[in-house]
């Protein structure tokens, strides 16, 4: 069996490693898999800046982890570390931290510590007299009408919307770099739009199929006895990261992979252009590299880690004239719907310790869309982790983030017209007001990440659910993973890229203290396209 994974960043690589263990269980050793990345280094938007022993991230900056009462997919980002050796990179900050524990937003022009407990949420606070606890009270007896999807709307109806204008815009700025005016709560928080609707939290809904998968309850019951999971959860983490950076990290799971299966291939400086399905039904794939073309056929399946955006690219070009690739030139319209937003990101050192440099410390701080700032938020990496901190003298490192839904209005239309000067200095402009930092920065440098975090707008699961219900009644061997559809953390990235292959390639199996009939073992089997396939059997 030949098995492409296209785009190598997080959702990739964890696709590549739960291909390469479930599909022995399918084919023995006869199968191979490919890896394809456009860019020298894997990582995707996990990129990571070094400058005099210090380490900055231009991408995300931590992995969550909800201390006593983690979520299944953050438990099972942690296991997929420890299954790979990968322990001892793990840098945790832990709810002791005063970055776990202080998180601030600037508004009225001055900074506020949040609550962060129901002992502080139950206390009038800097930002409004009436405790968040009664706001959070009244919220449990207004409805919100069961169509309703916006996170401000939702936000409004329950808790007011001044409330809604400070944290909901504050939250999504900080998250999505997105207008919470704009954002599905269905999609991007579905668990807490279950919860607002009285959904039962074990019952999935129509747009939660991905949790549907063989040995979905078992994923449960072994990532909570994962020994680092275990660990992470006792110690009472809240966050971490790798401890030279996330995207050494990713380099680090590559080469994990490649060193225990000998059937992975991964090709480098690869650019996916063409994908297009043949007409015996399997797949090709065509990239460009520094040698030429690629051209890879008879191919039993793909699965596109790739942006919607690169991915629809891809299907326009390899089917225009294809009679068999009408379905996918459709597939890449809806695509095409899905937007993006463009985030400037600017990595500032000043002199001095945090608490000699910043006035409050914590994990960083937040600007609702109804304060004037050029700013969407500025992260306290010297607080959130110091351990990554140049040793040669003492200084504060932050990073700054704008743009995003408000791009065009802070910095303009063309993100190529924008010169890192006018970056910069709109952000240490930001800095001086908000922090009152006056120095000269000891380093500054900037980026603009290009169609970085897609926009989880009005319907967006029905759009997904859309494309994945036409290729696979069409039986298109295609599936889809990454940020652009189910979750754009880095936690719902790996589970996602699980859920996916486990799906394909996965069959579920017997415990001995478990009966079940050979017929429901058959019948969840014939679920599986990959297997299907495999054995012949006609979908009914």
């Amino acid at each position: 069996m030949r098995v492409v994974i296209c785009g190598g960043g997080i959702s990739g690589l964890a696709s590549t490693y739960y291909a390469s263990r479930l599909l022995p269980k399918v084919c023995g050793s006869n199968f191979k898999i490919t890896l394809l990345e456009k860019e020298k280094n894997l990582g995707g938007w996990m990129k990571t800046r070094y400058e005099q022993d210090s380490i900055s991230e231009w991408g995300p900056h931590s992995v969550r982890f909800s201390g006593k009462l983690p979520t299944l997919q953050e438990r099972n980002s942690l296991a997929l570390m420890n299954e790979l050796g990968l322990d001892d990179l793990v840098l945790p900050v832990t709810g002791e931290s005063i970055a776990a524990k202080n998180r601030l937003i600037y508004a009225n022009e001055k900074l506020h510590i949040l609550p962060s407990d129901m002992m502080s949420a139950s206390l009038p606070t800097s930002l409004h007299t009436t405790p968040l606890a009664v706001y959070l009270l009244k919220s449990m007896f207004k409805r919100v009408p069961k169509d309703m999807e916006l996170v401000h709307d939702i936000a409004s109806i329950k808790m007011g919307k001044k409330v809604a204008d400070l944290y909901a815009s504050s939250f999504l700025r900080g998250i999505m770099a997105a207008d919470c005016k704009k954002v599905s709560m269905k999609a991007a928080f579905p668990a807490m739009w279950k919860r607002i609707h009285k959904y039962p939290s074990d019952v999935l809904m129509d747009f939660e199929t991905r949790h549907d998968f063989p040995n979905a309850s078992r994923l449960k019951q072994s990532t909570a006895e994962n020994p680092l999971v275990k660990r992470a959860m006792s110690e009472d983490w809240r966050m971490w990261t790798a401890q030279y950076g996330l995207n050494d990290m990713c380099q680090k799971i590559a080469q994990q992979i490649c060193q225990t299966s000998p059937n992975v291939e991964i090709v480098r400086q690869s650019n996916v252009c063409e994908i297009s399905q043949s007409n015996n039904g399997k797949m090709t794939v065509m990239a460009d590299t520094e040698n030429g073309s690629l051209f890879l056929d008879e191919i039993d399946h793909v699965v596109s880690a790739l942006p919607a955006h690169a991915l629809g690219d891809a299907l326009n070009r390899g089917n225009a004239d294809v009679i068999t690739g009408q379905h996918l030139v459709k597939v890449a319209g809806w695509l095409s719907d899905i937007k993006w937003v463009d985030v400037a990101v600017v990595h500032v050192e000043f002199r001095g310790s945090p608490s000699q440099v910043l006035p409050n410390l914590g994990f960083g701080h937040l600007v609702p869309s109804t304060e004037k700032s050029n700013l969407l938020g500025i992260i306290y990496d010297s607080c959130l982790f110091p351990q990554q901190d140049r040793k040669d003298m003492n200084t504060t490192r932050l990073t700054c983030m704008m743009g995003g839904s408000w791009f065009n209005q802070v910095l303009g239309s063309d993100p190529d017209a924008v010169s890192s000067d006018t970056i910069e200095d709109m952000a240490l402009e930001d800095i001086s007001q908000q922090l009152g930092i006056t120095q000269q920065p000891l380093h500054i440098q900037s980026t603009i990440c290009r169609k970085c975090i897609p926009l989880y707008e009005e319907k967006h699961t029905d759009l997904v659910r859309k494309v994945e219900y036409l290729m696979e009644r069409k039986e298109i061997p295609l599936s889809l993973t990454g940020s652009s559809y189910w979750g754009v953390s880095v936690n719902d990235c790996i589970y996602n890229s699980r859920a996916v292959l486990s799906k394909l390639f996965d069959t579920e199996e017997k415990r001995d203290d478990e009966v079940e009939s050979e017929s429901m073992t058959n019948h969840i089997l014939s679920k599986s396209f990959v297997y299907r396939k495999l054995k012949g059997i006609k979908r009914k």
